[in-house]
């Protein structure tokens, strides 16, 4: 069985076979957007599958949603691209749109399914939203509250709280 960033490769492969773009209509924090797409991300995180950076600007703790679109091309320039995703670099690519938004509804003239990390979440039309500071989240005391302040602190300089 493949695990990792292997397994999510040979997906990649096996999906494209078969695949084709897909008209979408994204409503972006009210603004409409018509588009064809191979592919439709709203991430809060970095990255996922096997460590590919499908939304490398974005930040769990920023109060936005990062969404990323690939906008239809030949499966060749697919394939071409693909790479890219694992650097983050495929942002610069001319058939890629890359959106920071508090809500994100996707529509398609037919039903689509929607993966959360690779999971079956639902179909098409599907809406995401962002509210900040709704999820508590509980931090072990010695830990920083900022990330800023987490990249000044060093191993040496935390104390042990027990």
């Amino acid at each position: 069985m493949l695990k990792g960033t292997t397994a999510y490769i040979v997906a990649v492969l096996d999906t494209l076979r078969t695949f084709r773009s897909v008209n979408l209509r994204l409503t972006i924090d009210g603004e409409t957007l018509d588009t064809d797409a191979m592919l439709c991300a709203v991430a809060n995180a970095v990255s996922y599958g096997g460590g590919m950076k499908v939304a490398p600007n974005a930040r769990i703790d920023d109060g936005w949603l990062d969404m990323v679109v690939v906008k239809g091309v030949s499966k060749f320039e697919f394939l071409r691209a693909f790479p890219r995703v694992f650097s983050g670099s495929h942002l610069d690519h001319p058939r890629v749109i890359s959106r920071q938004a508090r809500r994100v509804r996707i529509e398609a003239a037919e039903s689509v399914p929607c993966l959360s990390d690779g999971e079956l979440v639902g179909r098409t039309p599907i809406e995401f939203e962002i509210v900040p500071g709704l999820l508590q989240v509980l931090r072990p005391s010695y830990l920083p509250e900022r990330r800023s302040e987490a990249k000044k602190m060093s191993a040496p300089d935390r104390e042990d709280t027990g």
